[in-house]
């Protein structure tokens, strides 16, 4: 009987234990599906991407980028429009008609008539709308400099995306580590309080400081996150990360090295003075199409036309039939405006101000853009300077904290020094990112001035990406 009994216990021991042994392995599979799932999920939420894929996403998603495009394409329709002005202007018409008449008595007529004809009309003399036309032309050429003007923005628009993103990794990483020096330095300052070799105020500092570095640390997440938005929202597409600058990315001052060959190519390529100078050529245009409605206006007029009459005539119990006909005309029409209650007058006046105007503009933009471009050489140049002192300021800050540490250890510093020294270095370790980060973009800037920005200087700059 006890025999019996403890068989019994051993069986349902070993259910109970197979039966956990399953619970275990169906939380196992479970917790192994919940982290494919999140992995996947993860996958999904974003791609690593670098700056020739933003570049490339941006040209084609973004909409502000499309619908400049689009409005490029729309003005260039503006110089077949002009140009259809001196071209012939050729008509096609067709009329039917049917006619019945009851004259008083038996007399009747009935026709069918249907006429046929063709008029071209070729301008011979119209200097109204050559000079028109002229200032179109100069026109289609100021649209294809402002796309390319505003290509440049939109490369530049990337790149600034693309670095604020960077700048927004880099502090992160800098906050990070900073974050995590500090906690380093309040652990061993509670150590040190524990055996007694520092006031309870060391021990008050370092958790204030550590707890400043972790609101500087969140900060920090959340202005990534910003920048990957705008990133994200430029190309329209999920972004998790961007590949970071090497470290070894060169640091060169601008080249040409002379100022005044930087001055040379803004003169001749600059996108806001050619468009300007465009400007001036069509309001030139404008002012002679004015002046030119005072002159005579000769037109070649060819008409050339088709009747074919099917009409019954019923006079005294005779009836007559009309025969078709065919008609050919070729004229000169002279048309000579003599007053248009001052119209044109007030229009050539108006016309001549502008001219005058866009003179004036053309003038101020050539001197704006010389003094931009002559800034920006300069900027670079000290950027060049900037980034090589801020890689010297990162080994006095490393030094000045090493030896602010020994002094803490050998009780002539404070816990406040050491601090403060940290703090020196990760500024200046965040400083040299932002210089870096700096010098590329107004280089760019400096090539987008001076006319002779392209999408290459983008794709050079990618492979300096890890």
């Amino acid at each position: 009987m006890i025999k019996k009994q403890v068989i019994v216990v051993i069986k349902r021991q070993a259910l109970r234990q197979r039966s956990k042994q399953k619970a275990h392995i169906a939380v196992l599979i479970s917790a192994l599906m919940m982290l494919t799932s999140a992995a996947t999920s993860a996958m999904d939420m974003g791609n690593q991407i670098d700056l020739k894929q933003a570049y490339n996403l941006a040209d084609k998603n973004d909409p502000q980028w499309s619908s400049i495009k689009h409005n490029y394409e729309a003005q260039k329709e503006n110089y077949y429009q002009a140009r259809s002005q001196l071209l012939p202007n050729i008509t096609l018409s067709a009329e039917a008609t049917e006619q019945r008449t009851k004259n008083d008595g038996e007399d009747s007529e009935s026709s069918q008539r249907q006429v046929y004809s063709a008029t071209i009309q070729q301008p011979l003399f119209r200097l109204d709308s050559w000079y028109a036309f002229k200032q179109v032309k100069a026109t289609d050429k100021q649209v294809d400099v402002e796309f390319e003007s505003a290509k440049h923005s939109f490369i530049i628009g990337v790149l600034d995306a693309y670095l604020n993103v960077l700048r927004a990794n880099e502090n992160l990483a800098f906050r990070k580590a900073e974050e995590s020096a500090i906690a380093r330095q309040k652990d061993q300052t509670e150590q040190r309080y524990e055996v007694g070799l520092i006031a309870k105020t060391d021990v008050h500092e370092a958790q204030a400081a550590f707890d400043i570095a972790a609101v500087l640390r969140i900060v920090a997440e959340r202005d990534l996150s910003l920048a990957l938005k705008s990133l994200e929202t430029l190309t329209g597409t999920v972004i998790s990360s961007v590949k970071s600058l090497a470290d070894d990315f060169p640091i060169n001052p601008p080249q040409p090295s002379d100022i005044n060959e930087w001055l040379d190519m803004a003169k001749q390529n600059n996108k806001s003075l050619k468009s300007a100078r465009l400007t001036e050529n069509a309001a030139e245009n404008e002012f002679k199409a004015r002046r030119a409605q005072h002159y005579p206006i000769v037109n070649l007029v060819g008409n050339y036309s088709i009747n074919e009459t099917n009409a019954v005539s019923n006079f005294g119990g005779s009836e007559f039939e009309t025969p078709d006909s065919e008609t050919t005309s070729l004229a000169i029409k002279v048309e000579l405006p003599l007053y248009t209650g001052g119209l044109t007058t007030s229009n050539r006046r108006q016309a001549k101000s502008l001219l005058y105007k866009a003179q004036d503009d053309a003038r101020f933009t050539e001197r704006d853009v010389l003094k931009n471009t002559s800034n920006l050489v300069r900027v670079v140049d000290t950027r060049v300077a900037e980034v090589r002192a801020q890689q010297l300021s990162i080994r006095s800050g490393q030094s000045a904290l090493e030896a602010t540490q020994a002094g803490y250890e050998a009780g002539t510093r404070t816990i406040v020094d050491v601090l403060n020294a940290q703090r020196v270095l990760y500024q200046a370790k965040r400083d040299y990112a932002d210089a870096r980060f700096n010098y590329i973009l107004d280089s760019l800037r400096l090539k987008q001035i001076a006319g002779i920005l392209t999408d290459k200087d983008l794709l050079s700059l990618n492979q300096w990406l890890r």
